[in-house]
C-alpha cells in the first residue's frame, strides 16, 4: 500500500507543483496584463486564463496549448497501476499471456477512439492508449528479458542494438523539416500526428535497445548533456512557449534570436528544475 502511495505521490508532485505555478502566470497575466498595457482585449502568457477556465485545468478537464498532454498523462497515472497488478498478479508475469491482453486493449482503445478522428493537441486519453500500453508492457518485456539466458546470446544483443538503430533512424526520418529536406516539399508539422501506434512501437523498440542491447545507443543517451537536458524536459517543455511569447511581445528583431531564446529557455528551466522539481522529487511517504 505505501509502494502503491508512494507512486502517486511522486507522480503528482512530479508534474502539478509546476503545473499549476504555469497556469497561475496564465491566470496573473490574464487579469493584469492588457489592463497595464491598455490592450482592447485581454491577454495572457502563456495564454489567456478566466478563473473559470483556471479551475477547469486544475481539475484536468481543459488543457489548452502544451498543457493537454498533461491532461493525457496525469489520466493513465491512474490507469497503469490496474495495468500493472493484471500484469504481476492476474497474468503472474507470463509474456505470452501479457503480449495478448495488451494487443487486445490497443485493439479496443482504437475501435472506441480511432487514431485517424484524433485532432492536434488532443486531450483525451484514449486516442494515446496505445503508446502508453507499449510502455507498460516493454517494463514487463525487459523484466523478463533480464531472466532470459538470450541477454548472454551477442546475437540477440546484436539484432535488438540494429532494429533500435533503425527504429531511431525512421523517428528522425519523420521529423517535419527532417522529412521536407528528403521528399523536397513541405510536409506540415502534424503530417505524421495519427501515426500513434507507429511511434509507440518505434520509441519502444528504441527505448529496450537503450537497456537491452550493445550499448551504443545506451552511451550515447547517456551523455551528460543529454541527460542533463532529460532531468529539466518538463520544464523546457512549459517555459519555452513563455519565452517565446515574451520575444513575441517585444518585437525584438537580433541575429540568432533563436539560440538566445534556447539559452534563455534552458537557464530559466534550469532554475525551475532546481527549485521546484527537484526537492519535491524526494517526497514520499516512509514505512513505520
Amino acid at each position: 500500500m505505501i509502494f502503491l502511495l508512494n507512486y502517486l505521490i511522486r507522480r503528482f508532485f512530479r508534474i502539478y507543483p509546476l503545473f499549476f505555478l504555469y497556469l497561475l502566470l496564465g491566470l496573473v497575466t490574464s487579469l493584469t496584463l492588457w489592463k497595464i498595457f491598455e490592450f482592447r482585449s485581454p491577454l495572457g502568457i502563456p495564454f489567456y486564463l478566466s478563473v473559470n477556465s483556471f479551475i477547469d485545468h486544475l481539475i484536468l478537464e481543459q488543457g489548452r496549448g502544451v498543457t493537454w498532454s498533461i491532461l493525457v498523462e496525469f489520466r493513465y497515472y491512474f490507469v497503469l497501476p490496474l495495468l500493472a497488478l493484471t500484469y504481476s498478479v492476474v497474468l503472474k508475469s507470463r509474456l505470452i499471456p501479457s503480449i495478448i491482453l495488451t494487443v487486445i486493449l490497443i485493439v479496443l482503445s482504437q475501435i472506441f477512439w480511432p487514431e485517424s478522428e484524433t485532432v492536434v493537441n488532443d486531450s483525451r486519453l484514449g486516442p494515446y492508449l496505445p503508446i502508453f500500453f507499449m510502455g507498460s508492457l516493454l517494463a514487463l518485456v525487459f523484466h523478463r528479458w533480464q531472466e532470459s539466458t538470450l541477454k548472454n546470446s551477442r546475437r540477440a544483443l546484436v539484432t535488438i542494438e540494429v532494429l533500435g538503430l533503425l527504429a531511431l533512424t525512421a523517428i528522425v526520418l519523420m521529423t517535419p523539416s527532417i522529412a521536407s529536406v528528403i521528399m523536397g516539399e513541405a510536409i506540415a508539422f502534424n503530417y505524421y500526428h495519427k501515426q500513434i501506434m507507429l511511434f509507440g512501437l518505434l520509441w519502444s523498440i528504441v527505448l529496450f535497445s537503450c537497456v537491452a542491447g550493445l550499448g551504443i545507443l545506451k552511451k550515447f543517451f547517456e551523455n551528460k548533456v543529454l541527460r542533463y537536458l532529460g532531468f529539466i524536459s518538463f520544464s523546457v517543455y512549459l517555459w519555452h512557449i513563455v519565452v517565446l511569447d515574451l520575444v513575441r511581445f517585444s518585437k525584438i528583431t537580433i541575429p540568432g534570436k533563436g539560440w538566445i531564446i534556447l539559452v534563455i529557455t534552458i537557464l530559466i528551466s534550469h532554475i525551475s528544475w532546481a527549485v521546484i522539481e527537484k526537492p519535491l522529487s524526494k517526497v514520499k511517504l516512509r514505512k513505520g
